[in-house]
């Protein structure tokens, strides 16, 4: 970790923007919208391995870590 924030201020000193992947705020927000798009996304999982679970015989997977 050392090395990355070395090279990271190395960049800053130079003006350059740094080559590195983008911070995990800017990946993705964390906000009530994105909350409530992961939750309706997991209910509509689960919703569907029960489903065809039923249907089809097929064992249900848990989508929830």
């Amino acid at each position: 970790m050392k090395r990355y924030e070395e090279r990271e201020e190395r960049y800053e000193a130079l003006g350059r923007q740094t080559q590195s992947a983008p911070r995990n705020e800017e990946v993705m927000p964390a906000s009530d919208v994105a909350k409530a798009a992961y939750a309706w996304n997991n209910a509509l999982k689960l919703a569907a391995e029960k489903m065809w679970g039923e249907r089809f015989e097929i064992p249900r997977k848990l989508s929830m870590p």
